[in-house]
């Protein structure tokens, strides 16, 4: 395990508490969330996952709203299962 997942693994643990600092519960949520949906989705889709955190970690905050259009709100979004 990376020192990285570990530290993201450390803050998602202190998450619950109500003492938790907003980046804790936010690794929590984002935890939580991805060990719900995750499983069942394919090998290409789970390695998106890892590459949408990329680019939000790496985009400035300046351009925060560029990137929820992109992600949240695309264009031109295919149709379900058409992929």
């Amino acid at each position: 395990m990376s020192q990285n997942l570990e530290h993201f693994i450390r803050l998602a643990a202190r998450g619950q508490s109500p003492a938790a600092s907003g980046g804790e519960a936010r690794a929590w949520a984002i935890a939580a969330a991805l060990v719900e949906n995750t499983p069942g989705l394919d090998e290409s889709a789970a390695a998106g996952i890892g590459e949408l955190a990329e680019l939000i970690g790496n985009e400035s905050w300046l351009d925060w709203d560029e990137i929820k259009a992109r992600v949240l709100k695309p264009n031109n979004m295919p149709e379900p299962g058409n992929d």
